[in-house]
């Protein structure tokens, strides 16, 4: 199935992020201290080094909080919508749309990042949202 949502705006240092979840692959800043960071940018937050790479990640999380969008923003997504923010395992918080049912959500219900398919206009490309890890849970 295809979404359609709104393209997200891609700045220079977003750029490498949105190519790997293209090819389904979640990867993050990883400073050469160890600190995994989101969003991406220029320099690690908590030490300032310069020096990254795009690590592979886990693509796992638990559920930290969650909102429900009655209002509907944007015309690709009609309401009601839910938002989760989650803590990955490696530590940084990651806030996508949630895949599933509102009576599902309680917090530190583990999650696993998924993508899907979407369109925005006439150009396809991919999105992450989240999922609970335990589908039938």
């Amino acid at each position: 199935m295809t979404l359609n949502r709104p393209k997200p705006i891609v700045g220079v240092y977003e750029q490498p992020f949105w190519q790997y979840v293209r090819h389904r692959e979640f990867r993050l800043q990883r400073c050469m201290n160890g600190h995994v960071r989101f969003p991406p940018g220029p320099r690690c937050p908590r030490c300032g080094s310069e020096e990254s790479e795009w690590q592979k990640l886990s693509g796992r999380g638990r559920l930290c909080s969650w909102t429900v969008f009655h209002r509907q923003y944007f015309p690709e997504m009609p309401a009601p919508y839910i938002v989760v923010s989650a803590e990955l395992e490696e530590g940084p918080l990651l806030i996508a749309d949630f895949v599933g049912q509102q009576e599902r959500l309680v917090t530190g219900l583990q999650l696993r990042l998924v993508f899907d398919e979407c369109r925005s206009g006439d150009l396809d490309w991919v999105i992450y949202r989240w999922a609970p890890a335990d589908p039938v849970a």
